[in-house]
């Protein structure tokens, strides 16, 4: 009986180690997830908090401020900013 359990461990090591590894990048993925919503979450509070205390006027500001950047002077000019 004693031949028998002598590769158990290893059996039980080659089968749990994928499974461990599997685990810990899948809790990894999660936290990482979180992370990048949270981050997007704080981007559109940031985006509503400008919105609501300056209106329209932060995205021709932006815009006119980047220059040649797609027309920015022509939208800038357009708005009165």
């Amino acid at each position: 009986m004693r031949k028998k359990e002598k590769g158990s461990y290893t059996v039980e090591a080659a089968v749990l180690m994928p499974l461990f590894a599997c685990l810990m990048v899948t809790f990894l993925l999660l936290f990482r997830n979180m992370a990048v919503e949270w981050g997007v979450g704080v981007s559109i509070h940031d985006a509503a908090r400008a919105l609501a205390l300056y209106g329209g006027e932060v995205g021709a500001a932006q815009v006119g401020a980047a220059g040649d950047r797609a027309g920015g002077a022509q939208v800038g000019a357009a708005t009165g900013g």
